[in-house]
């Protein structure tokens, strides 16, 4: 297929009319593709903001309608709907792999069905919306495609912690467990600020932050996950 004939299969998929199918296009663009010299920049930064995009959203629809849940409840609820399963699952459901644009070695290993990579295109593509479309239409992919998985996951105990999620890939890969280490505490006791970072096998990874040290914990379990996904464990 030609681009253009690509991007009309992709506005069916995502129910709109694109006004730049090139920012859709860095959005399904896998970083392994960076060898080839007509691509110039990967999806890695519009994933950024469509992460950022998703949980602010997630994060509101929970606040208004779970009222009575806790913070800690909140928390892992949003877990459950942002973590790499659901998203991959989301990435299936509308077959998101066939619009991938990977490197030849990504490829050959079998790139477009990896559950990383499929999850953190969908977190791509909803930065790409909030770019092409506005909120209002990331908002709507999400409550459609995301929030909708809510009442099965609730039904099934889907609800998993970041921590949990980390502590059983690095078991499964290491056999060690990943150690968190407080960086600071500041602030006063109605107010307090922590920063944690992960260890594993004594290296330090990447830093969360939170209200509480369980917050800043999850924080920066969520970030290690997908960092040592994409990168590995070596620093």
């Amino acid at each position: 297929m030609n681009e253009k004939e690509i991007c009309e299969k992709l506005e069916k998929v995502l129910g709109i009319t694109i006004k730049d199918y090139n920012i859709f296009k860095t959005a399904l663009t896998h970083r392994s593709a960076l060898g080839d010299k007509k691509v110039k920049q990967s999806n890695e930064r519009v994933e950024f903001l469509g992460d950022t995009v998703l949980e602010f959203v997630v994060s509101k629809y929970l606040y208004k309608n779970f009222p009575d849940a806790s913070e800690g409840k909140l928390t892992k609820l949003r877990s459950a709907l942002v973590c790499e399963k659901t998203l991959s699952e989301v990435a299936n459901e509308i077959q998101l792999e066939e619009f991938l644009i990977l490197g030849k070695g990504e490829e050959a290993s079998g790139g477009r069905k990896k559950p990383y990579i499929l999850a953190n295109a969908v977190e791509a593509v909803i930065g790409a919306l909030y770019l092409d479309q506005g909120l209002p239409t990331a908002r709507r992919f999400i409550q459609k495609n995301i929030i909708s998985k809510l009442p099965e996951i609730i039904k099934k105990k889907r609800v998993v912690d970041p921590k949990t999620e980390l502590q059983e890939y690095v078991q499964s890969l290491r056999k060690t467990t990943p150690r968190y280490e407080t960086i600071s505490s500041t602030g006063p006791d109605h107010n307090k600020k922590f920063i944690v970072t992960v260890k594993i096998e004594n290296r330090r990874y990447l830093v969360g932050e939170g209200k509480t040290k369980q917050e800043a914990e999850e924080n920066a379990a969520k970030k290690t996950l997908k960092f040592i996904k994409k990168f590995g464990f070596a620093i």
